[in-house]
């Protein structure tokens, strides 16, 4: 394993051999800050093994050499023996594995639009409100400067409050839609 400090001017960037056996230059550009660069030779077995953790953390083969040696150093810092490090790193392994849903594709695809409907109806809704709000800002400002507020204005008030109040009890219900969906899926 050689370590360079990618802030040397002098030292070449990452390379890799392609196919006609000149060398390509490719600098990794996924993690901005990157003080150092690490460069590791593997045998096929360590390759498989990488291959795997990226598909278990995700992200690319470099991502998930920078999450497993973040992972193994977090363990070994907070354990105080060897088997206590093995159970921290089986729980925080565990704990960024992505969670796979086998679900009819169908029922995942209602929920998605179920999802979209109920965002749609709550941005309805906080528009709304913020409109209730300016109106009643304006009374306000009349009231405050001694004016005389309409009594149709606080009554247009009410009654869009009241319109609301009953929107969000029919969405409630509404919504009880999408739980009992999620509750099919998970």
């Amino acid at each position: 394993m050689s370590v360079a400090s990618a802030e040397d001017a002098e030292l070449p960037p990452v390379s890799r051999r392609s196919g006609g056996g000149e060398r390509a230059e490719v600098r990794s550009t996924s993690s901005p800050g990157a003080s150092e660069v690490v460069t590791v030779r593997m045998h096929r077995d360590g390759i498989a093994a990488l291959t795997e953790v990226q598909r278990l953390l995700g992200g690319s083969r470099s991502d998930g050499v920078r999450q497993a040696v973040q992972i193994v150093a977090e363990a070994l810092s907070d354990a105080s023996s060897i088997n206590a490090a093995q159970k921290s790193l089986t729980q925080r392994l565990a704990a960024r594995r992505p969670v796979v849903v086998k679900a009819d594709e169908s029922v995942l695809t209602d929920v998605r639009d179920m999802f979209r409907e109920v965002a749609e109806r709550y941005s309805r809704q906080a528009l709304l409100f913020q409109k209730i709000g300016n109106n009643w800002n304006q009374i306000v400002k009349v009231a405050n400067s001694g004016g005389l507020v309409d009594a149709d204005a606080l009554r247009g008030v009410e009654r869009a409050l009241d319109r609301i109040a009953l929107v969000m009890e029919r969405d409630a219900k509404r919504d009880e839609t999408v739980v009992t969906k999620l509750r099919e899926v998970f």
